[in-house]
């Protein structure tokens, strides 16, 4: 999270960045999908941690944060005013 994502976007474009609706990515490797960082999508996330901690309930979950292109965050106008509301001063934070 938030890569990774291609088949979560596909299932719920809400989820995405506002870009062409995506399908389910059948070639291995990264794709330019990823989530974007409205408060529904982060709370979304949270729920779907909650229940997969209640399934495997070791003492940590790796949820990645690596290899995210950061493409579409940079090229959405709405993204970038949704990290200026949460004080982001880059794609990274």
């Amino acid at each position: 999270m938030p890569g990774h994502m291609q088949a979560a976007v596909a299932a719920y474009p809400s989820w995405g960045c506002g870009y062409n609706t995506t399908e389910v990515r059948p070639l291995w490797g990264i794709s330019q999908d990823i989530l974007n960082v409205e408060e529904e999508t982060i709370r979304s996330m949270k729920d779907i941690l909650s229940e997969v901690m209640d399934l495997f309930p070791g003492r940590f979950i790796h949820i990645g944060g690596d290899e995210v292109p950061r493409y579409q965050w940079e090229n959405s106008l709405r993204i970038q005013e949704r990290m200026a509301e949460l004080g982001a001063g880059d794609e990274a934070e």
